[in-house]
């Protein structure tokens, strides 16, 4: 007796997914090890969709219509349903098998079997590909989004060395990214901060800081992005406090590298939190006439943002 190929599983998906043996495993839990046996032939492929989640296209035994699709923001999810169907697939074919193996002992035997069941197939324009969203979990991976996108976003920062003091900034940004890279152009506004000088009278000088910024980010882990920027701006300083205020202008460059967090996806709207090192290229100091240099920056500055991006196409 020809003994029967126990189930055969395709399973393609990149490596934060589960295993093929982890699906396999989840299968035979949910169908017995006896309807795990049985040869049935099933491709599944999970690739990565241009939003932050991942698609199904699953094709269980001689399945000649379009594939099964099935899209969520948990790859985990989706081998979750694969094993489902499976399993129940293959309950079904060993419930058809014991009831053919009784209809021919009751044939031996003299008996009329029972009719056999009928099952209606859907018309042709139903079986087309369809496309189910299974229900995603708060923990979901980063996806990388594999064909062109771009988006706009905007976020506040904090910075220590760049300016006098801690300074807050708030700026917008652009991105357009395709698979594990993207290039992000932003503007930012640093609102005046002040830098006293060392004098009896008090007085000293409030800067102002606008800069504009390419940065290149490279998807390093999920939902955890690499990037390295360049930054430009101009130095706006006005004193006060002084014999005849005056106000001077300068030139910023600075390239920082840093990381950027994005740990949730909610509706499209994406979260991101992004720490940065920098260190000045050109700077212009605060120098007071008569006074002298009021502020110098930092060699290292540090910079940590808060924002929010989303994603147009």
């Amino acid at each position: 007796m020809k003994r029967q190929r126990p189930m055969l599983l395709e399973w393609v998906a990149p490596p934060e997914c589960p295993s093929e043996r982890d699906v396999v495993t989840h299968v035979t839990a949910i169908a017995g090890e006896l309807a795990a046996s049985q040869p049935l032939h099933v491709v599944a492929s999970v690739s990565r969709t241009r939003g932050l989640g991942w698609r199904l296209e699953l094709r269980v035994g001689n399945q000649v219509d379009a594939p099964r699709v099935f899209e969520s923001d948990d790859c985990k999810k989706l081998a979750d349903t694969t094993a489902l169907i499976v399993a129940l697939d293959l309950q079904s074919r060993a419930s058809e098998r014991s009831e053919t193996k009784e209809r021919n002992e009751e044939t031996q035997a003299g008996r009329p079997p029972p009719p056999a069941r009928e099952v209606p197939k859907p018309p042709p324009e139903e079986r087309e590909a369809r496309v189910y969203v299974v229900p995603a979990s708060g923990h979901s991976s980063r996806a990388v989004r594999e064909r062109l996108h771009a988006g706009i976003g905007a976020d506040v920062a904090v910075d220590a060395g760049t300016l006098p003091s801690l300074a807050w900034g708030v700026g917008a940004f652009g991105f357009l990214g395709y698979r594990a890279l993207h290039a992000e152009l932003s503007a930012t506004l640093w609102p005046h901060v002040a830098a006293s000088a060392d004098i009896p009278m008090g007085g000293g000088a409030n800067v102002v800081l606008r800069t504009v910024a390419l940065r290149g980010c490279w998807t390093a882990l999920p939902r955890l992005d690499a990037c390295a920027r360049l930054e430009a701006g101009r130095v706006h300083t006005t004193g006060f406090g002084i014999r005849k205020p005056a106000t001077g202008e300068g030139w910023w460059l600075a390239p920082l590298l840093g990381i950027t967090l994005r740990p949730v996806d909610w509706s499209g709207l994406r979260p991101r939190v992004t720490a940065e090192l920098g260190v000045p290229a050109l700077t212009t100091d605060v120098v007071i006439e008569g006074v002298g240099r009021v502020y110098t920056p930092w060699p290292v500055f540090v910079r940590l943002s808060l924002g929010v991006e989303t994603s147009l196409f």
